[in-house]
């Protein structure tokens, strides 16, 4: 499953019926064993005993074998209807179940529980979490109804199929054609036809039942991989978008008709309102999301028939939400444990990483009893990940927002010292920061509304001058 992970397309990742079919394919690797156990148990005990069983009544009297085999009839359509409730119970109960970890997740989450703290909901959130503990309890009920309902119609099949096995050794032995002996004979060896055949088809029910599971872990396995084994690129010097649009499940285009052109050395500030499309675009040109339509070039290569490896090893991205990893200041850095100490020191120089108290082996996170840190030095450390990494394009979303003004200037000048001879795109709502880049591209619903320098723009007297004046009137209060 991890190595499946790691070939899945990004774009999966937005749609929640993706992660509910991820965590039945886990629980199905769970259960693929013991499924293969039982299946080796009933093949190789319970259907020796039938057989050897079989010969004996059929050496005594052949009527015996009939009603041995009508069990066999109910037993099938309580296996079918089982084999419905599993499917049905996987399809109602896997949401909810997400839903319930996640609630408790918030409660072992420093971060949240600090929020719920502060403005205290602990009790909303606990609320939340017995509402769908109820809601689970309610649907296992309804489980459990049907499933014993199944198991009383079983249980009445085989007493009517004991009792004619009782009534058809009687007129045997009344008509003399079975003796005493014979008779208790017939009857036990009977018996244990049944209940082997019982035991089989249980034991076939729970295979069934269990490869319902297995089937979600195939449809895992189906799902959409990332593309492209033909060409290498081991560095990026040109980037085109060529009329790209993106869209998720919804019919709404959230970019539109992009057509770009980035070349070495250049410096590219993509600004505009919240849900203009700045992050997606990111996420587009980075390869991470392939377009809805029209082209990205690589190298004047489509992207499509790029070596995805050697495309991802060739990009690096700090995204606003990066991670925080609880392991040491070098492994989250470098992640990985072949780390570079020199390069570790430099990348955290330029990212203006300054700490007297924590050194490249100092575990972070407390909870691990490491230390703790500031958002803006968390995020100081996602930038020096994000410059460790030896590629030509780096991409950076809101890379100051938890930074402050003073610190935000020298760390802009680093981004620029970082982009020497590689592609730089930076993805900001802070017009200050924009205005060091070579050329700036306004969005707005997914569209290119105006691109230039900041002189150019301010000339244009559009969209980019009104965000920018609008902005400088919180500095000049």
């Amino acid at each position: 499953m991890q190595n499946k992970f790691q070939k899945l397309k990004l774009i999966l990742y937005e749609d929640e019926v993706v992660y509910d079919s991820i965590k039945r394919a886990k629980d199905s690797c769970l259960l693929a064993t013991d499924t293969l156990m039982i299946l080796l148990q009933t093949v190789s005990g319970e259907i020796m005993k039938i057989l050897g069983m079989a010969c004996y009544l059929a050496v005594l009297k052949i009527e015996l074998i009939f009603p041995c085999l009508i069990i066999m009839i109910p037993e099938y359509v309580k296996i079918s209807l089982m084999k419905k409730l599993v499917k049905y119970s996987n399809e109602v109960l896997i949401p909810v179940k997400r839903r319930e970890e996640y609630l408790y997740s918030l409660f072992k989450n420093e971060e949240a529980y600090v929020e719920m703290y502060i403005h205290n909901a602990e009790i909303f959130f606990e609320r939340e979490w017995n509402d769908v503990i109820k809601e689970e309890q309610k649907i296992r009920k309804k489980i459990s109804i049907l499933t014993a309902k199944y198991q009383i119609i079983s249980g009445i099949s085989y007493v009517m199929a004991y009792a004619m096995i009782l009534v058809i050794a009687s007129y045997l032995l009344f008509t003399q054609e079975l003796s005493i002996d014979k008779f208790s004979t017939a009857i036990i060896a009977a018996d244990s036809i049944r209940g082997a055949f019982a035991s089989i088809l249980a034991n076939v029910g729970i295979i069934m039942q269990r490869m319902e599971y297995v089937d979600h872990f195939f449809d895992f396995l189906e799902m959409e991989e990332c593309q492209g084994e033909s060409e290498l690129l081991e560095s990026i010097k040109e980037i085109e978008l060529k009329d790209v649009s993106f869209w998720y499940n919804s019919n709404k285009k959230i970019l539109d008709g992009i057509s770009i052109d980035i070349g070495e050395n250049d410096v590219i500030a993509i600004v505009g309102e919240n849900g203009a499309g700045k992050t997606t675009l990111a996420k587009v040109v980075g390869s991470l999301f392939e377009p809805t339509s029209g082209e990205i070039l690589y190298n004047g290569m489509d992207g499509t028939g790029c070596n995805k490896e050697s495309l991802i090893d060739s990009i690096s991205v700090m995204f606003q939400h990066f991670g925080k990893y609880k392991c040491t200041l070098k492994e989250n850095v470098c992640l990985n444990e072949n780390a570079d100490d020199i390069r570790v020191k430099k990348c955290l120089q330029m990212a203006n990483f300054n700490s007297t108290y924590v050194t490249n082996d100092s575990l972070l996170g407390t909870e691990f009893g490491g230390r703790d840190l500031s958002g803006g030095q968390w995020q100081q450390i996602a930038l020096a990940r994000t410059n460790y990494k030896k590629s030509s394009v780096i991409i950076l979303d809101e890379p100051t927002s938890a930074i402050d003004p003073l610190r935000e200037k020298e760390m802009l000048e680093s981004f620029r010292e970082m982009c020497k001879g590689k592609i730089g795109i930076l993805i900001t709502h802070r017009m200050s920061m924009a205005k060091l880049a070579n050329r700036i591209i306004v969005l707005e619903d997914g569209k290119i509304i105006e691109q230039g320098t900041h002189k150019e723009l301010m000339e244009l007297h559009g969209e980019y001058e009104k965000l920018y004046h609008e902005q400088m009137k919180w500095y000049v209060r």
